[in-house]
């Protein structure tokens, strides 16, 4: 392919200071944490998806049974409905932990790209539930998106 590869997100500490800063507005306030549980809770079970319970510790056939499980769960995290609404539940309840996960992310990443100006086609790989903020940044810097299969 003869390509550059650029490693374009933002430094895992800086991403780690800002979520621990967006953590510590529930510090001392555990209602309001458990109450972003149960709201995230609430568009899992929406969804049709709830988190599976831990293994009885009874030995490996439980244990395997419990990683099954959570394959699973995750499995069914990586459709785009499922994305959409957990990230959506996120942003509206918790907008700091979500600018800290994902839209500062989204915006160095798109950033990184449009870095790229000797590049009149790029590939960018990226998780899914960065796809959309990195496309919006990108648009509004005036970038056209290819259509994507996924």
């Amino acid at each position: 392919l003869n390509a550059r590869v650029l490693l374009g997100d933002q430094d895992v500490d800086i991403t780690l200071q800002n979520l621990a800063s967006a953590l510590s507005l529930y510090a001392n306030d555990a209602d309001k944490f458990l109450g972003l549980v149960e709201k995230l809770d609430d568009a899992e079970r929406e969804l049709g998806i709830e988190l599976p319970q831990g293994g009885s510790g009874a030995g490996a056939a439980d244990d395997a049974m419990t990683k099954a499980a959570m394959s699973s769960f995750i499995e069914k995290l990586k459709t785009r409905r499922a994305l959409d609404k957990i990230m959506g539940t996120l942003r509206a309840e918790a907008p700091a932990i979500y600018q800290a996960m994902i839209g500062d992310r989204d915006a160095y990443m798109a950033a990184s790209i449009a870095g790229q100006s000797d590049s009149r086609r790029l590939v960018a790989v990226c998780g899914m539930a960065h796809l959309q903020g990195i496309e919006k940044n990108l648009v509004a810097r005036g970038f056209a998106i290819a259509e994507r299969k996924c």
